[in-house]
């Protein structure tokens, strides 16, 4: 008797937000261990058909830039500062006073489409990931917010092209970057060395964390990244 290959029903489906009426993914499953996580995101994406891909690119768009986004809830924050410790939480690791910097001086990078030859680096590690890609190659290291086609918007850090026209974007972290939106800031690899050390950080990279970010954080930046003292 030979055997036959039983393949394991999809866990991932395209749904419609019932408050907003934008398509999204929903992944039908128990919360997945982290070291998983990647391998069955990459799994479940690469199942998805043709239609269905472009159902969410179209649905990325349709919602508009991240920086909108961001503006938004930034506006809400201030006009209703009770609300800022939601809005905090649903960026992930991120105060309303770095949402405001990003805001002001990030921009936005359009995904790249890596298909199934891109290479995914350590899971939960995307600060890491970006500074060793940034440092051995010609890449630029980027950090800011990130917003799959599922779940809120999060901290995340990717890599980009260097020069201002390039800015299609290299993740190494995030199986199917093309189904993703990204809005950050550059930050050239000395910088950010030097702002490990300004925070007593023991490695590089994860600048806009609540815990990494400062007064003394936010000067740096300023006066030497984004170009304004």
């Amino acid at each position: 008797m030979n055997d036959v290959a039983i393949e394991a029903p999809r866990r991932m489906k395209v749904v419609l937000d019932e408050k907003y009426g934008f398509p999204f993914l929903d992944v039908e499953t128990d919360p997945i261990d982290l070291e998983l996580t990647t391998i069955f995101l990459k799994a479940e994406l690469d199942r998805l058909t043709d239609e269905e891909e472009s159902l969410i690119k179209r649905s990325q768009k349709a919602q508009g830039n991240l920086k909108l986004l961001v503006e938004k809830h930034i506006r809400i924050g201030i006009s209703d500062p009770t609300a800022r410790k939601k809005i905090e939480n649903m960026f992930g690791n991120m105060c309303f006073d770095t949402l405001q910097f990003l805001a002001t001086y990030g921009r936005e990078y359009e995904p790249a489409d890596m298909g199934p030859k891109g290479f995914l680096l350590d899971q939960g590690n995307c600060f890491g990931n970006s500074f060793v890609v940034a440092r051995d190659t010609d890449l630029c290291y980027v950090e800011g917010v990130c917003r799959p086609p599922f779940g809120e918007p999060m901290l995340h850090g990717w890599n980009a092209w260097p020069d201002q026209t390039g800015n299609e974007v290299r993740d190494t972290t995030y199986p199917r970057a093309d189904l993703n939106r990204y809005f950050g800031i550059s930050v050239p690899l000395f910088h950010l060395e030097v702002l490990a050390k300004l925070a007593n950080a023991r490695v590089p990279g994860g600048i806009f964390r609540k815990e990494r970010w400062s007064p003394v954080t936010k000067r740096y930046l300023l006066k030497h990244v984004v170009g304004k003292y």
